[in-house]
């Protein structure tokens, strides 16, 4: 008998992570002899953690704060990996240790899903961490916007920073974020909404804003931004498409049956969750 799979999620938090509820229903249906488990990693203890971890565990996805200190301990990265400096998957073999980034795609499938048109377009993307700097790849690679900045709260900073990780993008101030804004995309996580522009102008059509975090599924940042009379998207779709690329990379699951698992399970657990 094959020996059982132990995969999982690590990141600071992940009580709110629907994917130990979601993979766990779904090897349950499938009869996959696995078990996904979440697991709230300190900083302080990550590579503690991450020395003895392939001993036990095949695969683990990687949230924040984590997606760029794992990098440190791969040997081997995906072209995408590599370009974003951001890890959201990591893979054990024997004593090699594999790093991917499955944002991306879960970023193109959110586009995708919702038909958003980002040729000729102004967007700004708010954040300079892992999740944005695969927004910002996924954009750039594909897509031919009219223009496209990051906005900060501390722009020398957040310049300095993009410029270590060769990306060569114009950064602004909260204050002039909305000046010239069709899409904006927040990259943070909501824990650090406090921080958050005001409120921006009214748009009466045509303005979308998207926020990559889904729990909550309409965060204060959305609210802000409905109230304005945007377009507003929350980060559902991302999460089922890199869960989607996840389970093809870790069990070789694919299809419409695993896609329509995911979303039957992940709907339940919204539904749990209010």
């Amino acid at each position: 008998m094959a020996e059982r799979k132990l995969v999982g999620l690590i990141g600071r938090p992940v009580s709110q992570s629907a994917g130990q509820f979601v993979f766990n229903a779904i090897f349950r249906e499938m009869t996959v002899d696995a078990f996904y488990a979440a697991i709230d990693i300190a900083p302080a203890n990550l590579a503690a953690f991450l020395e003895r971890a392939g001993d036990h565990f095949s695969s683990l996805n990687v949230t924040s704060p984590h997606k760029n200190a794992v990098l440190d301990f791969c040997e081997r990265l995906s072209t995408v990996s590599r370009k974003t400096q951001s890890v959201n998957l990591i893979t054990f073999s024997g004593s090699s240790v594999f790093g991917d980034n499955l944002d991306v795609a879960g970023f193109e499938s959110l586009i995708s899903r919702n038909k958003i048109v980002l040729d000729d377009m102004n967007i700004i993307i708010v954040g300079s961490g892992g999740a944005a700097r695969s927004v910002i790849h996924a954009i750039s690679a594909r897509y031919r916007p009219a223009s496209l900045h990051v906005a900060s709260r501390n722009p020398e900073l957040t310049e300095r920073k993009l410029e270590a990780y060769d990306l060569d993008f114009p950064v602004i101030p909260y204050s002039e974020m909305f000046r010239l804004c069709d899409i904006v995309v927040n990259c943070t996580p909501e824990s650090v909404e406090r921080v958050q522009p005001p409120a921006p102008p009214r748009k009466a059509e045509g303005g979308i804003a998207i926020d990559l975090v889904y729990s909550p599924p309409k965060t204060l940042f959305l609210k802000l931004m409905e109230e304005s009379g945007w377009k507003t998207l929350n980060g559902e779709e991302m999460f089922i498409g890199q869960g989607l690329a996840s389970l093809h990379s870790m069990f070789d699951l694919s299809g419409k049956k695993v896609e329509d698992l995911f979303r039957k399970e992940f709907l339940k657990f919204k539904e749990a969750m209010h």
